[in-house]
């Protein structure tokens, strides 16, 4: 019975000082601000092999991320592309740099002209040997660039933080011809359709404020538009948790 006394007395001692450490009119705590970025740095397959063939249990690349940014500056290493946003804390972002590709889709059979078409005497016999190649009637569009998706979330220690992470990366590779003919008057026509190169992650991790993580190794694209194994692309992604506060003039 003393023992459940005690244990009771403390009950309340506990909640008052509790009560007491509350402040009702403390302002409100800012929300939590992440500031993530994401690189794509292309290398050479033989020496991304070799890095990897250490120790890479640990999370933190950025001891590794040190090491390419001077193989970048004896342009042995390249940057292909950097983007970053800024987002608070459990919110969706997203970002994009965007060129708007158009090309034809569905095209019409060729025909014969009629007297309408060309600014030519009905019998000039050359209407006759021109004729109408095939005619687009329907395009497709596709957005060339960069974009990124993030939903980051801060850990109640404020160091960690749990990332959703969608980067993507697209470019026009070329063109391949179906269709390659010369008409009677020495035009040559082509249908071409565009062949495109895409590297994208989709991924959930976690990540600590300040550090670089190595997130995936994509395969980029040689200057045909084929896959280069000879080339790796290392995506690495940092964030870092911004401090909201007040600046004094």
């Amino acid at each position: 019975m003393k023992r459940l006394f005690a244990l009771l007395s403390l009950v309340p001692v506990a909640g008052m000082a509790s009560v007491a450490d509350f402040d009702p009119f403390a302002p409100p705590e800012p929300p939590k601000m992440v500031r993530v970025q994401v690189e794509f740095v292309e290398v050479a397959h033989a020496d991304y092999t070799e890095w990897m063939m250490g120790n890479r249990s640990a999370s933190d690349a950025t001891a590794l991320r040190m090491k390419l940014a001077g193989l970048v500056e004896q342009n042995q290493a390249k940057v292909v592309e950097t983007m970053m946003v800024v987002v608070q804390s459990g919110k969706k972002a997203s970002s994009g740099s965007n060129c708007e590709f158009i090309w034809p889709l569905v095209y019409e059979p060729p025909r014969l002209p009629t007297p309408g078409h060309f600014p030519l005497p009905p019998d000039d016999i050359r209407r006759i040997r021109l004729g109408i190649p095939l005619t687009p009637t329907a395009f497709e569009t596709r957005n060339l660039g960069s974009n990124l998706e993030i939903v980051p979330t801060v850990a109640k220690d404020g160091r960690t933080i749990s990332l959703e992470l969608a980067p993507e990366l697209g470019f026009l590779a070329g063109h391949v011809a179906y269709r390659d003919f010369i008409t009677p008057d020495q035009h040559r026509f082509q249908q071409r359709h565009p062949i495109f190169i895409t590297q994208r992650v989709n991924v959930e991790l976690t990540c600590r404020s300040g550090s670089y993580a190595l997130v995936t190794v994509l395969t980029p694209s040689d200057e045909d538009g084929q896959l280069d194994p000879s080339r790796k692309t290392m995506v690495f992604v940092r964030c870092d948790v911004v401090e909201v506060k007040e600046v004094s003039p």
